[in-house]
């Protein structure tokens, strides 16, 4: 059983606990942010929601997303849904966008667990199989990293010279949609803008 209770948190704790524990370690454009707290009070997950469409005001995406390792197993799949009921009732959210990054591993299988709609890949960030718009490191550990995330955690071209980091083109991210419709109709109203496709596999 999980026993953990969910609050809008503030900017600073979850910047600290998305730094500690999230793959990217940075907050993105924070809008609204939520964790889940044990019987002590400690945070075992956060959501930070932001960058919101431009087309409309109830699109938001989940920038980030981030368990404790002490956390319950399954933490992520049952905070997810109710963190995203919270901000829906908060701010009026109806469509959540989530991504997944191959470059970590990541084939979004929470959200998967969550039921959210597949809708295919993001638009490649390559023109030719060379990185567009900026470049993207892949350092020691396979993962990969912004170029601005390269220079700010103090590596320079020395380390790509060095064959410790190499530059590469941003693998497509996977892309997932949630409904959070605020009445009965809506749901198959909204749900109807986006494809559903099968959802990737290992």
């Amino acid at each position: 059983m999980i026993d953990y209770r969910i609050e809008a948190i503030g900017a600073r704790e979850a910047a600290d606990f998305i730094k500690r524990y999230e793959f990217l370690g940075t907050v993105g454009r924070s809008l609204a942010r939520y964790g889940a707290r044990n019987a002590k009070g400690e945070l075992a997950a956060v959501a930070v929601f932001g960058t919101p469409s431009k087309l409309a005001d109830d699109i938001i995406v989940l920038e980030r997303g981030a368990c404790a390792h002490w956390a319950h197993p399954h933490a992520a799949s049952w905070f997810i849904p109710r963190a995203v009921k919270l901000a829906a009732a908060d701010h009026g959210w109806k469509i959540f966008f989530a991504y997944a990054d191959p470059s970590a591993g990541e084939i979004g299988i929470v959200y998967q667990a969550c039921n959210w709609i597949y809708t295919g890949r993001t638009p490649s960030r390559t023109v030719n199989g060379a990185p567009r718009a900026r470049d993207y490191f892949r350092g020691p550990d396979g993962r990969v990293i912004s170029d601005k995330a390269f220079y700010k955690r103090g590596h320079s071209m020395a380390d790509v010279k060095s064959g410790a980091w190499r530059r590469v083109a941003k693998p497509a991210k996977h892309r997932y949609v949630w409904i959070e419709a605020l009445t009965r109709q809506e749901p198959r109203m909204l749900a109807a803008r986006f494809a559903a496709l099968p959802y990737p596999k290992r």
